[in-house]
């Protein structure tokens, strides 16, 4: 008689359960729940692309925020040094904190969770593990409000700084929520970074009411031995407007998960963003856009540049509603390989059940044409200058969509920065 061996627990399942009891409810029903779901694989569709094979070789646990950050190394926004708001290990500090004093057109507070929610349709938007796991328990948790009708144009900072732990990867949530009123606009910037090994799992919220307006410009400069599986969820009311620039160089794995909900009429998102990745860095895009209303437009851009071996992928959705219609929605998918070795997977959806809409999406591969590179080297360009002018060039185009002209310049070197580091690691054989 034989018997099978006893199957063990990932790793990131093991921590769960020592941090978080089974009993009593409600709490030990959602952990087991979510022990029940399991972390996922690659034999899960909105997993299948990232090598999630990585987090059974780590060790994890949910210890309590870090107290012991003085000064970290945070994004620095020029000319916004008094407009920052610091999270370390997702909890809001307000001594590293900038900003510290609330106005009528700008209050904050903290306390138990109190995310909204929308009705959901669709089976990708309430299954994702690490949503669930972001929610689970007391998360720290920050509410930001905009009053209605204020206009705040001189963006705020909300810099995210991740720690570790001695021997594993401290598990690093944290949730914020944005309300922006009637009528109200707001420029905001967020970045994350960190020191050591860690997963960070935190959860933005943004609501805009009727008529509002957000300028979202996102930065991701996380150690490479990191992990990120961060989510947002967007809610539009009637006539709002959501804007999305995020630039990012990738993680052990980084994904990010992106849920947009259009409720009311002539609500608008533009979601746009730019990536480039060296060595075995991932970065991978789960973006679900609902039009839920009618005369929605939506508009997905993204570009991403891939040395060496690293692993993207962009898995872009759009569902319209039968209510829908006269719906506008666009995605596209443009990268650019530096490398045989780099792999890239695009993977464009339309659910559509109105019959009154336009709707298209589109995908492009490519690498740099050698005619181009002559063309400027005739000119008296060196070659490796050459190449680097055309990679910048091909995501130039969403740099440009940052209306902030000293925060386009910052994410501009940044971007430029990491790029000479790709350039800089492949072969000379390999650039020829």
């Amino acid at each position: 008689m034989t018997t099978s061996a006893p199957t063990t627990q990932p790793p990131l399942l093991e921590a769960l359960t020592s941090a978080f009891p089974t009993e009593p409810a409600p709490l030990g029903d959602e952990v087991r729940r979510l022990l029940a779901t399991g972390v996922p694989t690659q034999k899960h569709e909105a997993f299948r692309y990232a090598s999630l094979r990585k987090l059974r070789s780590k060790a994890f646990d949910f210890s309590a925020p870090s107290g012991a950050v003085d000064s970290p190394d945070l994004f620095v926004c020029s000319g916004l040094e008094n407009r920052r708001l610091v999270f370390v290990d997702g909890m809001w500090r307000e001594e590293l904190s900038s900003l510290q004093t609330p106005s009528q057109d700008l209050t904050w507070d903290v306390g138990p969770s109190q995310l909204a929610t929308a009705p959901e349709h669709h089976e990708l938007a309430s299954s994702d593990f690490f949503e669930n796991l972001n929610q689970l328990g007391d998360t720290p948790f920050f509410h930001l409000q905009v009053a209605e009708g204020a206009i705040i144009d001189t963006p705020i900072h909300l810099a995210f700084w991740n720690t570790s732990s001695e021997e594993t990867y401290a598990v690093r949530r944290g949730q914020v929520r944005l309300t922006v009123g009637k009528g109200a606009r707001i420029s905001l910037v967020t970045s994350t970074g960190g020191q050591g090994n860690y997963l960070s799992n935190h959860h933005l919220q943004f609501e805009l009411a009727h008529g509002a307006e957000v300028q979202h410009y996102a930065i991701q400069e996380d150690p490479e031995e990191s992990f990120l599986f961060d989510s947002q969820h967007v809610l539009c009311s009637e006539e709002s407007k959501y804007s999305l620039v995020a630039i990012g160089f990738g993680t052990e794995i980084t994904r990010n998960r992106y849920r947009v909900d259009l409720l009311g009429e002539r609500a608008i998102a533009n979601l746009r963003g730019t990536e480039v990745l060296s060595g075995q860095r991932e970065h991978h895009k789960v973006i679900t856009v609902h039009h839920r209303a009618p005369h929605c437009e939506s508009n997905q851009h993204f570009k991403t540049i891939l040395g060496e071996k690293s692993n993207a992928s962009y898995d872009g959705m759009i569902v319209v509603d039968q209510i829908a219609q006269k719906t506008d929605a666009f995605q596209l998918g443009a990268n650019l390989m530096l490398s045989e070795e780099a792999r890239i997977h695009i993977k464009p959806s339309l659910f559509i059940h109105a019959d009154d809409v336009k709707c298209s999406h589109g995908a492009t591969i490519g690498q740099l044409e050698n005619e181009e590179i002559h063309y400027l080297r005739t000119r008296g360009i060196p070659h490796a200058e050459a190449r680097r002018l055309m990679i910048y060039s091909f995501a130039a185009e969403i740099l440009m969509e940052i209306e902030n002209a000293p925060l386009q310049n910052q994410f501009a070197d940044s971007f430029l920065a990491r790029l000479i580091r790709v350039e800089d690691s492949l072969s000379p054989a390999k650039i020829s």
